[in-house]
């Protein structure tokens, strides 16, 4: 999941800076971001929220414009048995401010998803407070786990068969938002 640093000046309170100390303190927010994410980017498969956890933080190379400089969140959501036919994401990022007065935060991402079988790739615009359900190509949710040939239940890769969700992918972390004047910036 890429976040952008504008994304967390305002979940976190970071207030915009330049230099070393500022950069210090925006690698700080996003260590503290994870569990905002986890909390705020949902992930429904067989009828529940599956459990996600943070595998990796990178930070950006550069620091520069706040709405274009993200640090890339990769994330893994383990699946449950039997097999899901499909998963379902969500997300409430920033829905706890307010972009301006009576304004909300209206923040999408693009979901890429892949099926290992096939080199093609789809791409889905994730809107907040809307389900994305997507089928994972496995032929239903009785579908037995894969078996290893020298015996026992093999590895379940994070949506092995259909998606690439350890990283999920969200694209750009872009803020889409209706601009507005006299908008504040975050404290």
């Amino acid at each position: 999941v890429n976040v952008s640093v504008k994304e967390l000046q305002v979940a976190q309170g970071v207030m915009p800076g330049e230099g070393e100390e500022a950069e210090r303190e925006l690698n700080q927010a996003a260590a503290r971001h994870v569990g905002y994410l986890l909390s705020h980017l949902k992930l429904d498969a067989s009828g529940g929220e599956l459990r996600g956890r943070a595998l990796k933080l990178t930070p950006p190379s550069t620091f520069g414009d706040p709405e274009t400089t993200s640090f890339q969140y990769e994330l893994e959501y383990p699946v449950p048995q039997p097999l899901p036919s499909e998963v379902s994401f969500r997300h409430t990022m920033l829905q706890e401010w307010m972009y301006g007065e009576g304004v909300p935060w209206n923040l999408s991402y693009i979901l890429r998803t892949k099926n290992e079988r096939s080199p093609e790739t789809s791409s889905w615009l994730l809107s907040v407070n809307m389900a994305m359900p997507i089928e994972t190509g496995w032929v239903s949710s009785s579908a037995p786990a894969p078996r290893n040939p020298e015996g026992g239940s093999a590895r379940v890769p994070e949506i092995a068969a259909a998606l690439v969700v350890a990283a999920i992918a969200l694209g750009c972390g872009w803020l889409w938002r209706t601009t507005r004047t006299g908008a504040k910036e975050p404290r």
